[in-house]
């Protein structure tokens, strides 16, 4: 076992999580809640459980031994976060470079509706680069105060948008997708 298993191991049991405990709720069939996964006692650490999940994805290239603490600093925790966005609806993350270019082809089939549908997100995309980019700008006193207001939020996007893996499969299993590009998907 890692030390990085260790430390996630020792933060579950410390937040109160179980085997099953407070990991993001799922409606029937199976389709994620937003919204769902976090219980309000320590913001900080929850989310940073949360985002450990993506340390091999999205945050792989992102500081060597950082989840190696269980209660990391809230300014820690939104540079984290912000990455994660940059990865996944950033100009060049996930939603916006890898899925029309490479997963549904929008440059040969640019009319195709799941392609239209992808475009007309960008605006909700624009939201979330705007969010990561006000955490760019804080610094570590504000940084409690902006994880308290904004850590609903971050939890739905967290929902919403960020696959379980940067691949075709990981797509379709976004809230994300089901809500906006599942149906023109299912019409061709």
């Amino acid at each position: 076992m890692t030390l990085s298993s260790v430390v996630l191991c020792v933060a579950l049991a410390a937040a109160g999580c179980s085997k099953g405990g407070d990991a993001p709720a799922a409606a029937p069939g199976g389709a994620p809640v937003m919204g769902a996964g976090l219980s309000g006692r320590d913001a900080a650490a929850e989310l940073w459980l949360r985002l450990a999940t993506y340390r091999e994805s999205f945050l792989a290239s992102w500081r060597e031994g950082a989840f190696d603490t269980a209660k990391p600093r809230a300014i820690t925790v939104l540079k984290a976060f912000a990455q994660v966005v940059d990865q996944v609806t950033g100009p060049r993350g996930f939603w916006r470079d890898r899925v029309p270019n490479e997963l549904l082809a929008c440059h040969s089939n640019p009319d195709d509706q799941v392609c239209e549908g992808l475009d007309q997100a960008h605006a909700d995309f624009a939201e979330w680069d705007e969010l990561a980019s006000d955490i760019g700008r804080l610094d570590a006193t504000r940084a409690d105060v902006f994880l308290a207001r904004n850590r609903e939020r971050m939890v739905t996007y967290l929902d919403t948008y960020v696959p379980s893996q940067a691949s075709e499969a990981g797509m379709k299993q976004t809230a994300f997708f089901d809500l906006k590009l599942k149906k023109y998907v299912a019409k061709q």
